[in-house]
């Protein structure tokens, strides 16, 4: 059963195109990569996709009833509530959230404000707020950047771990290696520039 379906994107920035003509289908289950090189249009896809940003042309079609979590690649929190308080102010899956602090050991910073803690943290915190939104769509912009090797690989067993127990979809952009990739995805999006330099896409799933 399709979950998502795009025709013909199309998005430009300061005139320069960034998606030209990009079409592809997603089956509830998937788990699909995009990968490309910087400024070729990944995020921007995900935003579309997300209904964040509209396409300069084509359409996004999203099965009805669809919830959609979304990891953005910059951590975003409410700065005035205990990274706790923005944990609970969201939750949907207490049993869930409590089994995501443990396993990332994130007890000791649960008090804490988000100008506390390191970019690293700031990002484990927003993955388990990802992960613990009730949602049928996962949506990670390059999640696993700003952390350690140690917390990365913690970080990516329990995605490859919870996509399978779960049943979720999800749509990823990566920067990773492509041996890496494989052990998450099941399906890639590659996008690339032209030899003109203007930015193309292409699906290739």
């Amino acid at each position: 059963m399709l979950i998502v379906k795009a025709w013909n994107i199309e998005k430009s920035f300061n005139q320069q195109k960034i998606l030209n003509g990009l079409s592809f289908e997603i089956e509830r289950g998937d788990k699909v990569i995009i990968k490309g090189p910087n400024g070729s249009g990944k995020t921007t896809l995900l935003r579309i996709i997300a209904g964040l940003v509209p396409p300069d042309a084509g359409i996004v079609e999203i099965a009805k009833g669809t919830k959609i979590s979304f990891v953005f690649q910059k951590p975003i929190f409410l700065p005035w509530l205990s990274m706790k308080d923005n944990l609970n102010i969201v939750v949907q899956n207490k049993e869930l959230m409590n089994e995501l602090i443990e396993y990332f050991g994130l007890t000791q910073f649960l008090d804490l404000y988000p100008k506390e803690l390191s970019g690293g943290y700031q990002q484990i915190f927003s993955l388990v707020r990802g992960f613990i939104i009730e949602h049928d769509l996962l949506l990670l912009d390059e999640p696993f950047k700003s952390l350690d090797i140690n917390m990365k690989e913690k970080a990516k067993d329990f995605l490859k771990y919870y996509i399978e127990k779960y049943r979720k979809t999800l749509i990823m952009v990566s920067h990773e290696n492509e041996r890496e990739d494989l052990n998450i995805g099941n399906r890639f999006i590659y996008l690339y520039h032209s030899s003109n330099e203007k930015t193309q896409a292409n699906a290739l799933m």
